[in-house]
């Protein structure tokens, strides 16, 4: 291990002008400085982060908490892209992540007790909609800042993905490619799925589509069980829909074993489309017909507006980040004719 020491003797100068130079002093020449600098590097000096952290008060470590609703953990594509690109910008930005929870060693201490116990400069919050509420609450008792993703409140910043100009795209795209009868299968009742029924309901309005209130099926996100059950319901009706639009990607492999069941081929006897645009729904055929929200953005602007915040001290204002997805076409809508009669039940 590189020590100060060593570095003042490969220098032939003091420790302390060493130290001098590696804090920024300023009563140090500047080409002295340098030069201890390029030393420091050359022999991979790394400061210890114990004393770096009593000398500044500070941990160079960001929390995270994870508490998905479906409880797919990392192997979840769409939420493990986020953390892996916060990931990489903290350590750019010079700083350490860890997962905190709110019974470390089974002793109970709540995630702000256990932020404050590990002296994090920020926390980064992904949780479902069931216990995000709760979550805040106690993380605001921190101390830090904090950035919410998908989720906005009062005095918290957040990442969000523009859910109402994705579902727009999509839906518009499987309109211009003559559908009319288009169902949508969506999650549970959270901002993300209010906002996407918002934009649905308003595109399909605009271009003078009447839904019937049977083409709106209620699921659940990332289960493709549930998603099966929901293209039962709507290949029974009388006049089922010609395009249907999942909540996400991994949900149309329900929907996919359903129009299998019936033997219905995508995309010549019905189309589709999911959302989030995960790996898995780029290498099976056909290639689905998605909209990919930009989760490795999510993260990057997380770690930005964390580090930025922790670096100018409180109060810590609230910021807001919002990025929009893009569609990625795939295989799986087929141009609708006029006056074609609906797949076979």
């Amino acid at each position: 291990m590189v020590t100060l020491r060593m570095i003042a003797e490969r220098c032939g100068v003091s420790i302390a002008s060493v130290s001098k130079a590696l804090n920024g002093a300023s009563d140090l020449s500047q080409a002295t400085s340098m030069r201890i600098r390029r030393v420091a590097e050359e022999m991979g000096y790394m400061p210890n982060a114990a004393a770096k952290a009593l000398r500044t008060n500070r941990s160079y470590t960001f929390g995270i908490i994870f508490e998905e609703a479906v409880q797919h953990g990392l192997t979840h594509e769409f939420f493990s892209r986020i953390l892996n690109s916060f990931l990489q910008r903290s350590e750019a930005l010079g700083y350490d992540v860890l997962f905190l929870g709110a019974q470390p060693g089974g002793r109970s201490l709540g995630y702000a007790d256990h932020a404050r116990y590990r002296n994090c400069d920020g926390v980064f919050l992904i949780a479902g909609s069931d216990v995000v509420e709760n979550i805040v609450g106690d993380v605001c008792m921190a101390d830090c800042p904090i950035v919410c993703i998908d989720y906005e409140f009062d005095g918290v910043s957040s990442v969000v993905s523009d859910n109402e100009h994705g579902m727009r795209k999509l839906v518009e795209y499987a309109i211009q490619l003559g559908h009319r009868r288009i169902a949508f299968i969506h999650g549970e009742n959270t901002n993300v799925t209010r906002a996407r029924l918002r934009s649905f309901f308003t595109v399909c309005a605009e271009k003078g589509i009447k839904v019937p209130p049977e083409y709106v099926v209620p699921s659940v996100y990332h289960n493709a069980e549930c998603a099966q059950v929901a293209v039962r319901a709507l290949l029974d009706l009388p006049e089922p829909p010609t395009c249907v639009l999942f909540p996400d990607d991994f949900s149309y492999i329900g929907g996919m074993n359903e129009f299998r069941n019936r033997g219905l081929n995508v995309p010549a006897d019905i189309s589709a489309a999911g959302y989030d645009g995960m790996l898995l729904s780029q290498s099976i055929w056909p290639r689905l017909t998605t909209l990919r929200q930009d989760a490795e953005g999510m993260g990057v602007r997380a770690a930005e507006i964390l580090a930025r915040q922790a670096e100018n001290g409180p109060p810590y204002p609230v910021e807001r980040a919002v990025l929009q997805g893009v569609i990625v076409p795939g295989e799986t809508i087929r141009p609708q004719l006029a006056n074609v009669a609906p797949p076979p039940r």
